[in-house]
């Protein structure tokens, strides 16, 4: 999932996968076409976003437009995504290109063509080892995700019990 713009006010929702597993990339299709049937605002936002093929394709409904990239497509870099967006607003939520480079690295520089992540570029590019994402969880053991209360607040979910394995030897 990325989050485009401000979290509580996005512009853009965009879900992909990279699964191999034909039975799991129809079920993240259904769960994730279900999840924006949601929050969609209308009846022909809704009707856009389910007449939208899964082969690929664009719809505007009003403010918000919907994109389809199947893995075939140059710019789905192997996945399979499914974006929500309003198209006005994306300007407001751009970052330069000096900026973008600054937080990110190259698909293919991360990734096998395969999908799968590349460990040895991660670690020159100081990913978390796995000892610090030990530490990391160390602080907070439970965390499963996130939700949103009754009021709209981004809350922390955490399990209701510790089962983090002992640290690395």
């Amino acid at each position: 999932m990325n989050v485009y713009g401000n979290p509580e006010n996005p512009v853009c929702l965009e879900f992909g996968i990279y699964e191999k597993n034909p039975e799991e990339i129809t079920k993240f299709k259904k769960i994730i076409r279900a999840y924006l049937a949601g929050i969609l605002n209308s009846r022909a936002e809704v009707g856009a976003l389910y007449a939208l093929p899964e082969t690929g394709g664009d719809m505007r409904v009003g403010q918000i437009a919907l994109k389809v990239l199947p893995p075939t497509s140059p710019e789905a870099d192997q996945g399979w995504w499914l974006s929500i967006y309003r198209p006005n607003a994306l300007d407001s939520a751009r970052v330069s290109n000096a900026e973008y480079e600054k937080v990110t690295v190259p698909f293919d520089h991360v990734n096998l063509k395969t999908g799968d992540l590349r460990a040895d570029v991660l670690r020159k590019k100081g990913a978390p080892s796995a000892l610090s994402v030990w530490k990391l969880n160390a602080l907070m053991p439970d965390l499963q995700g996130f939700y949103r209360d009754k009021m709209g607040a981004l809350k922390p979910l955490f399990s209701p019990t510790n089962n983090t394995p002992p640290p690395p030897q």
